[in-house]
């Protein structure tokens, strides 16, 4: 494939702290959605490699896509859906998601080939991204400190293989880094057991995890009261006894307590009513739908 040196203009510009907008009132900040925008902002400042594991539905993703928009241009979330992603379809969809960071939805370059192509690409996109002439990156004629950080996050990255993560080192180090300059990484999982040091199934190298700055995991538990109510309001209004019968049903030992849980249970509550709060009676009913489902 025919690669072209790009244009250096920059593409963007530096974002101020007081730039950054604030956030949704639709999106119900939890403690979890909190922490995990926490983490990974403070990953993008420093340039370095993070990760956060926990529980199914208790609102990483959420979390994420509200970090994206908050830092605009200067994150780019790769999503993966198949086990065993291969280090090469990794980088390719690395590719796609760092060119949309400066051009809206649509990737400006096409990221196929061999590893090799695909790294040239993203090489001369992250040049055309930060205004740096390629020629000068490659010599090292550039300063690090005048270009704002990206951060790359690997959503459900349980489904990475080990090579695909060990591959992302070589993208932010410091030393020897296929970039222009250090891409900071967040890997974010759902299986901890695949993610964690001293488990059969742990996808980290000891090296890899060694260099993670943050490795948080949470689970259910992580999610407050406070927090279960927060969602629940920010879908409906529901009367006192039923907010009451709510925390009740999520306060059982083998409870889910998880933003998807509350959400599925308020929505369909919500959807029985003509008017009105969400009563005690109609949230019951939407547990007992959710039990009929199997996923309560």
């Amino acid at each position: 494939m025919s690669i072209t040196e790009p244009d250096v203009s920059p593409t963007w510009q530096r974002l101020r702290p007081d730039d950054i907008p604030p956030f949704r009132p639709d999106v119900a900040m939890t403690s979890v959605a909190n922490l995990v925008i926490t983490i990974a902002a403070d990953t993008l400042r420093r340039s370095a490699f993070s990760c956060i594991t926990g529980s199914p539905g208790i609102g990483k993703t959420v979390a994420l896509n509200e970090f994206k928009r908050r830092y605009f241009g200067k994150v780019a979330i790769v999503k993966l859906s198949m086990p065993g992603t291969s280090a090469r379809i990794c980088m390719s969809k690395m590719g796609v998601e760092i060119s949309k960071t400066d051009a809206g939805d649509e990737p400006r370059a096409r990221f196929d080939g061999g590893a090799y192509e695909i790294a040239h690409s993203i090489f001369l996109t992250l040049c055309k991204r930060s205004g740096v002439d390629p020629k000068d990156a490659r010599r090292g004629k550039w300063k690090a400190e005048e270009y704002d950080p990206l951060i790359v996050v690997f959503d459900e990255a349980q489904f990475m293989d080990p090579a695909a993560i060990d591959m992302l080192r070589c993208w932010n180090d410091v030393e020897q880094c296929y970039a222009p300059h250090p891409i900071a990484f967040l890997l974010v999982g759902n299986e901890e057991g695949t993610l964690r040091r001293g488990t059969r199934r742990c996808l980290l190298s000891d090296a890899m995890i060694d260099r993670l700055h943050h490795n948080e995991v949470l689970d259910y538990q992580d999610m407050t009261d406070d927090d279960l109510m927060l969602v629940a309001e920010s879908l409906a209004e529901l009367t006192p006894d039923a907010m009451k019968l709510l925390l009740a049903e999520l306060g059982r030992s083998n409870a889910s307590r998880s933003a998807r849980t509350v959400a599925s249970v308020v929505t369909y509550a919500h959807n029985q009513l003509s008017a009105g709060p969400v009563s005690e009676a109609a949230l019951s009913a939407g547990f007992d739908w959710l039990r009929s489902t199997g996923r309560h």
